[in-house]
């Protein structure tokens, strides 16, 4: 037995036995070694500027430009969050960054006068958004290069961020073509049946029944029209069905109010 034993191990390599609750020997020094030899992760993300902020991955660092350094630091932390969280109201601002009233209206008042935000408001919500002049600061791509209006881009923007929160669609796509015109959408959204919904941005009634006459000859299912607020969803809703429009067309045309919208995500448990 011992003889057949020791052939086996002159032909086949054996390993020391260890517990396996225990490293190998090898494998515990070069794990030494490497925690000794790197960093700590701490170490490796770049801090971002200003009192009381934080880094976020998925962001590029701020490199303080001549704008950004001759601003107070809780404005600059203001635009941070800003660029971070696009999205989020004034009031998730007030209570991420932890500031006073006082502190945030000083901080948003100074970007406000340098130009480098938007104060805009759809019902009840309030927004800061960032302007072009801010995204050059930060040395980031304009994403409303291309926008007749910062204002309008920014909700439809929101709308799509909202929209993909939804269980209700398969995908969602912004600035999406229709028909065989160039005509585009401010956001489709296709559902798990392969139906097709339209979502246009409403802040007024300045060429609502051509926004909603480019929907005529097209396979979406529904057009719905998001206000900024309640009374001009009414104001919408009253110009259509006065506006001479198709009546199948008609028939495929929806209202709704951008309170509402985040109320049904709420609902949701999504936003």
């Amino acid at each position: 037995m011992d003889r057949d034993f020791n052939g086996l191990a002159a032909r086949f390599p054996l390993k020391r036995f260890h517990p396996l609750n225990e490293l190998p020997e090898s494998r515990a020094k070069s794990a030494t070694q490497g925690e000794a030899a790197s960093p700590p992760r701490e170490a490796q993300v770049p801090s971002a500027v200003g009192t009381g902020d934080v880094f976020r991955p998925n962001t590029p660092p701020i490199i303080l430009t001549a704008d950004l350094a001759s601003l107070n630091p809780a404005c600059r932390d203001l635009l941070h969050d800003c660029r971070v969280y696009r999205f989020s109201n004034v009031s998730g601002r007030v209570k991420r960054l932890g500031w006073s009233a006082r502190t945030f209206e000083q901080a948003k008042r100074e970007g406000l006068e340098r130009g480098l935000i938007i104060e805009s408001s759809a019902g009840q919500t309030t927004y800061l958004i960032l302007t072009k002049k801010a995204f050059a600061a930060f040395g980031m791509e304009d994403p409303y290069e291309r926008a007749v209006s910062v204002e309008h881009a920014f909700y439809v923007g929101a709308l799509c961020f909202l929209l993909k929160q939804s269980s209700h669609f398969r995908s969602v796509l912004p600035e999406a073509k229709i028909g065989s015109t160039s005509a585009t959408a401010d956001a489709i959204t296709v559902g798990h049946n392969g139906e097709r919904q339209a979502w246009e941005v409403t802040l007024s009634t300045t060429n609502l029944l051509s926004q909603a006459a480019k929907f005529q000859a097209t396979d979406i299912v529904k057009i719905t029209f998001v206000c900024r607020h309640y009374k001009l969803s009414d104001a919408v809703k009253a110009c259509c069905r006065e506006g001479a429009l198709d009546l199948d067309l008609l028939g495929r045309l929806d209202y709704t109010h951008w309170s509402a919208l985040l109320r049904q995500q709420r609902n949701l448990y999504r936003y």
